[in-house]
């Protein structure tokens, strides 16, 4: 019944740590209202839970004053910020094969909600998923576009890029260097998040290609991934531990971690990686297991509050309305559009 937790790199975060822009913010403060370290977001290889890097971008903005700066920021950056997978795109044989690259090893970068690469008889690119249900992305994502179509304009020694860029947003308040240098090829309140190319530009060549370099980035990635989906998969086991161990009604750490096989410790700093303490993970399996139980099943409050670990009704209804604003009953009730179905354990089984 648990979703699988989507993180992404804490580095894209940390780069304005030291960025000229807003390396004067108050980042003693902005650390702590989004409850990360500094060592964190330091570390190149740390994850955070996708939802806390988006709001990262949204916190910066709003310290620095200024709702376009991130266009301007991360379209500029200079070739490796990103490690290996700033030089997929650099040393491609083709555009075309570069964005394919991209789509491949994004992994590297986040373990959901990736792009792909289209291609049709006029045009190609990249498009990104629909980022409902995640907060307010939209800094987030003129990051991330501004940061893909600066790659672009790096490899190809072009300026501005081909590229027509369509944000699902609406436009920011503030002016940007990066939206003058577009100008209508930056359109937002579009259907989807997405970087347009003609397709005849898809066969251009990067101006530093090399094949052999390109081939051991490739590999260089793919070790990457393989490290990164070592944990990712601690995580996925550790929430559906927790799952089961919430109705069984020994959820606590000691206990988890003796069913994983790990110490509390090594439990503690698998969490920490991935920007949670053991508490937050458990509020965040019970919140994730409650929608399910109530929009996708026909069990009863009883029995859904047993399967999260709740001795009463009245502490589970309660919860529910700080979780999503409304009491479960009427949350149940929003959902009725959806297939209820009997879900696979219930009490007494």
């Amino acid at each position: 019944m648990v979703e699988k937790a989507i993180w992404a790199r804490a580095d894209a975060l940390g780069i304005l740590i030291d960025h000229p822009r807003t390396r004067h913010l108050d980042w003693g403060k902005i650390l702590e209202d989004l409850s990360v370290e500094m060592e964190e977001i330091r570390d190149p290889l740390c994850t955070l839970p996708f939802e806390k890097v988006a709001s990262g971008f949204q916190v910066v903005s709003e310290a620095l004053g200024d709702d376009a700066a991130m266009f301007d920021i991360y379209s500029t950056l200079p070739a490796g910020t990103l490690s290996v997978f700033d030089y997929l795109l650099h040393y491609a044989p083709t555009l075309r094969e570069g964005l394919q690259t991209w789509v491949r090893y994004i992994p590297v970068r986040m373990n959901g909600l990736h792009y792909q690469y289209f291609e049709g008889e006029t045009e190609g690119g990249l498009r990104w998923p629909s980022l409902h249900g995640y907060g307010d992305t939209r800094q987030n994502m003129y990051a991330r576009i501004a940061w893909a179509v600066g790659r672009i304009n790096l490899a190809l020694d072009i300026s501005p890029a081909p590229v027509t860029i369509h944000l699902e947003g609406p436009p920011p308040n503030n002016s940007s260097q990066f939206s003058e240098l577009y100008g209508d090829r930056l359109l937002f309140n579009q259907d989807a998040d997405a970087i347009l190319i003609a397709k005849a530009f898809l066969d251009l060549r990067p101006t530093r290609r090399d094949n052999n370099l390109h081939q051991l980035l490739n590999t260089a990635a793919a070790h990457e991934i393989a490290h990164l989906g070592d944990h990712d998969h601690q995580i996925q086991d550790m929430t559906e531990t927790i799952s089961t161990s919430l109705s069984n009604g020994t959820c606590n750490l000691p206990l988890v971690a003796k069913s994983l096989g790990i110490s509390p410790r090594t439990l503690q700093r698998t969490l920490a990686k991935n920007g949670r303490s053991f508490r937050e993970a458990v509020e965040d399996v019970r919140r994730s297991n409650a929608e399910k139980y109530l929009t996708e099943t026909n069990l009863s409050m009883k029995e859904i509050s047993f399967l999260l670990g709740f001795s009463q009704v009245s502490t589970f209804s309660r919860s529910i309305r700080v979780w999503f604003g409304k009491p479960p009953t009427e949350l149940r009730r929003s959902q009725a559009g959806r297939v209820a179905q009997p879900a696979k354990r219930t009490v007494g089984e």
